[in-house]
């Protein structure tokens, strides 16, 4: 039986960016629990690597979240800000794999790596304007 990109996809992400977020939470007390003992702050391996990941994986649906943060007026980094942030990367990858599901279904199927790659180039692109 073949699942469908619309439900497979933001199954996938959807457990790959809860952990993400666990080990977020798990860094952050870490971090607190440091204070001040680095000088340049805490290191990117393992520390800053979670949030960089879900950034990276998520881009448009980071946005989307930090919009409604700023409206709701939610700390950034907070536990809370993940409650906005994890239902946005369920719709976006749904919308993803639905629009994915309909082109294949449309176009053949040698298509489909191009549309990939071009997805992924674009996830590429805007992770690195954040640095």
């Amino acid at each position: 039986m073949k699942v469908p990109l619309k439900v497979a996809l933001p199954t996938v992400m959807g457990l790959l960016c809860a952990l993400l977020m666990l080990w977020d939470l798990h860094n952050q007390r870490v971090i607190r629990s440091m204070g001040m003992a680095w000088d340049t702050g805490a290191p990117i391996w393992p520390y800053q690597t979670p949030d960089t990941l879900l950034f990276a994986l998520n881009t448009p649906a980071s946005f989307i979240s930090n919009a409604s943060e700023f409206y709701f007026r939610i700390g950034a980094m907070s536990p809370l800000s993940y409650s906005m942030f994890f239902p946005a990367i369920l719709v976006w990858w749904w919308l993803v794999g639905l629009y994915l599901d309909r082109r294949l279904r449309r176009e053949s199927v040698r298509r489909a790596p191009i549309w990939a790659l071009l997805l992924c180039l674009l996830a590429v692109g805007a992770d690195s304007s954040r640095l």
